[in-house]
């Protein structure tokens, strides 16, 4: 073989090599970013754990039914407070998670609205007439429903303090509980300052959706208060107020003091003046998701409220 041929044979096999090369280099390229590809789908997975929407199955929009309307019975509220204690609710400015809300709030709301309570003799009906009342409930009565309510773990108290004037006192395995709350447990308490010219809320329903684990249910909220210095006895014409964002801070809504004879009835009828503020001004109202998260018996537990923005 000449030198000539020799060159072009050996050319040959390096172009062979070089082209084999060149499709090792291309599959395996191909495998890698697959690969790559397949690693951050996986990673993004486990990144949104906490994105109940993604884990959890496709949300789909539910009515407002009577037992969503039962779950938001329980959200922790100190409302009419004869009690020295601060008024409190969950329509913050910060997301409030119930592992955070004081176990005094969560039990009072619970003896204050559950069905499972034992009065011993004494009737709704009997509250909201005469406004006192002593009845017992027993300790593992409570603990029950409280396991079926909020996601967390029970706290035994010796003494609690709820809404209107609810006093408890451990004893043995019940609490011993008097109300002196003037009838207004199971009253409206939204709109009490009408009477008493304090402060009050609106909440309006908007929208529920659920999944295979949580059930969301949204409400817009406006806390009301009084602003001026007219007396305990001015009528509901003569006062002012504001309209704020928030139960816990002075963010207002509006930003203008409002007249009180802009709202009234001659009746002074609470829902009349409720029914104009929410005409006026619920597009602005600050809008909240509930989240309840279900266990493994099914029971829907409340989890979390925060602000949707």
């Amino acid at each position: 073989m000449d030198k000539g041929k020799k060159v072009s044979n050996v050319t040959k096999i390096i172009g062979v090599l070089l082209i084999v090369v060149g499709i090792s280099l291309i599959v395996y390229s191909s495998l890698f970013v697959n690969k790559k590809s397949d690693n951050n789908s996986g990673n993004n997975n486990g990144g949104n754990s906490g994105n109940n929407q993604q884990d959890d199955g496709k949300l789909e929009q539910i009515e407002i039914g009577y037992s969503e309307m039962d779950l938001l019975t329980y959200l922790p509220a100190i409302e009419r407070n004869v009690n020295n204690l601060e008024l409190y609710d969950v329509f913050q400015s910060k997301k409030v998670d119930v592992k955070d809300i004081d176990m005094n709030i969560l039990l009072s709301t619970i003896i204050i609205y559950s069905e499972y309570k034992n009065y011993d003799g004494c009737s709704a009906e009997d509250k909201t007439i005469n406004g006192d009342c002593e009845f017992t409930i027993s300790l593992s009565d409570l603990k029950e429903v409280f396991g079926i309510i909020y996601d967390r773990e029970f706290e035994e108290l010796n003494n609690l303090k709820g809404s209107c004037a609810l006093r408890c006192t451990l004893n043995g395995d019940h609490y011993s509980c008097l109300n002196t709350g003037e009838g207004l447990i199971y009253g409206d308490y939204e709109f009490y300052f009408i009477n008493n010219l304090e402060s009050g809320k609106i909440v309006i329903n908007d929208k529920a959706e659920k999944n295979d684990k949580y059930v969301y249910i949204y409400q817009k909220y406006a806390k009301v208060k009084r602003t001026d210095n007219s007396g305990d006895d001015a009528k509901l014409e003569d006062f002012k107020f504001n309209i704020y964002k928030y139960s816990d801070s002075d963010t207002l809504l509006v930003n203008d003091a409002l007249n009180g004879k802009d709202y009234y009835e001659e009746d002074e009828n609470a829902k009349g003046f409720k029914d104009k503020i929410i005409e006026k001004y619920s597009s602005k109202f600050t809008t909240f998701k509930h989240t309840f998260k279900a266990d493994s018996n099914g029971n829907l537990l409340y989890e979390s409220t925060e602000e949707v923005k």
